[in-house]
């Protein structure tokens, strides 16, 4: 008989402290439909504002690029530079 009592302070116990862990779980503020946090949306737009002028830059850069040969390979047709 003194096992069965202790088995079922032993499952009280338990039951007890699930219960009580379930409840401190559905008592603890759920996360709102607000969407990102502030310093993450900022992070992104910094992430996104980098990305944007590293594709700026390369693709200026390679207008430059092109434009600095076409102008060389003309005149280089034309005579007009190099040795001739």
């Amino acid at each position: 008989m003194e096992n069965i009592t202790r088995l079922a302070f032993a499952v009280l116990g338990w039951r007890a402290t699930l219960a009580g862990l379930i409840e401190d779980v559905a008592a603890r503020p759920r996360r709102g439909d607000r969407g990102l946090s502030q310093s993450t949306e900022t992070a992104l737009l910094v992430a996104a504002a980098v990305v944007v002028v590293t594709i700026i830059t390369l693709v200026v850069k390679t207008m430059i690029t092109n434009a600095t040969q076409a102008a060389n390979d003309g005149a280089g047709a034309a005579g007009l530079g190099g040795n001739g």
